[in-house]
């Protein structure tokens, strides 16, 4: 009898997490590659590596929602980032990837509160502006160095985002401290001191988006502000697409002025139902005062789905950069010197849940 009322009772446990996890989800995968990359300190130089990310960033989350009152919901995402190919944490912090919360109404937009994407991010890529979520050895460089503008996330970040209103969106964020684990007590009140904003506009396979952000860089004898601007296209019609942007970054206070200009156009093309091939090309122009340099890359990437969340990928990305330059192709696996052109090969496999 005993042991009846024991399944009983575990049974009963085990029934209402299952009832609450129907707004919860467990999300993730693992991506994991080999990579050859070459040419990034001398001529000579040519490396093996094991990767993890190579075009899909491994990770594990937990994302929610709760009905609060009709047409409206609470929401949270916790999301972590996983370096496969040690075990590893990637990054600094367990949470680093994203966790925050708030609410979201069909009828009047999301307003969410913690360490998320940025507007200009997301904008650029997660609504699907450019193959920078299909294809990551094909990122546009945008986000991988020059001014600190390029904030794929900002901590302490206060983002409203609208419903589509016969497509166009808009979206307003703000951070009293972006890039820091909470707001100085001490120094330059403005410093790090972000706000960024986007609107967009689709219509079937064609799609338009402008975003501006700005942030504050202050210690007790400067004040700086870094700037950016981006204008992006998109036509896709599930079968080829075509993909743009251009973005000019500022910066410009006591510590110096100086700008950045980068184009970028990706071109892609999906057959058979489970494959994609997509290209990129794009340049990088630094002004800093004394004269323009530049980085140009190219790359080329294929995805092959084994099934719907697997998949196996190869690529090769090159970049060639004037003196003072070390761009490279994204998830390069070494650090460039300056003015070397970096070139990589991989191959990997990613499967998600």
């Amino acid at each position: 009898m005993n042991k009846k009322l024991l399944a009983v009772a575990v049974v009963g446990a085990l029934a209402s997490p299952a009832a609450f996890a129907q707004n919860v989800t467990i999300y993730g995968g693992i991506d994991v590659g080999y990579q050859n990359a070459s040419n990034y300190a001398d001529g000579s130089t040519n490396h093996n590596f094991i990767t993890s990310g190579g075009d899909y960033t491994s990770r594990i989350g937990f994302k929610g929602s709760d009905d609060v009152a009709p047409g409206m919901t609470a929401v949270f995402v916790m999301e972590a980032g996983i370096a496969a190919d040690t075990g590893l944490q990637d990054g600094t912090g367990f949470w680093q990837r994203q966790v925050y919360g708030g609410l979201d109404s069909k009828q009047w937009g999301a307003l969410t509160i913690g360490r998320q994407y940025t507007h200009m991010f997301n904008q650029a890529g997660l609504g699907g502006w450019s193959t920078l979520t299909l294809a990551g050895w094909l990122n546009p460089e945008g986000f991988s160095g020059g001014t600190a503008t390029q904030l794929v996330r900002a901590s302490n970040y206060v983002k409203y985002s609208s419903p589509s209103f016969s497509g166009f969106t808009f979206g307003l964020g703000w951070s009293p401290s972006a890039r820091k684990t909470s707001e100085p007590t001490t120094g330059p009140s403005n410093d790090g001191k972000y706000w960024d904003g986007q609107v967009s506009w689709r219509s079937g396979p064609f799609g338009v988006a402008f975003a501006h952000n700005a942030e504050k860089a202050a210690t007790a004898t400067t004040n700086d502000e870094l700037k950016r601007n981006q204008l992006t296209g998109k036509w896709d019609n599930g079968v080829f697409g075509v993909f743009g942007g251009y973005a000019k970054d500022t910066a410009s206070g006591d510590s110096g002025n100086g700008d950045i200009k980068r184009y970028w156009i990706q071109p892609l093309f999906r057959f058979g139902g489970n494959n994609e091939i997509f290209g990129i090309w794009g340049k990088n122009k630094f002004n800093d005062g004394a004269g323009d340099v530049k980085a140009t890359w190219w790359g080329v990437a294929a995805r092959h789905y084994m099934t719907k969340r697997t998949w196996v990928y190869a690529g090769y990305g090159n970049t060639k950069n004037d003196d003072g330059v070390n761009g490279s192709p994204t998830t390069f696996a070494a650090s460039v010197a300056d003015g070397r052109d970096p070139r990589g090969v991989q191959v990997g496999i990613a499967t998600t849940f």
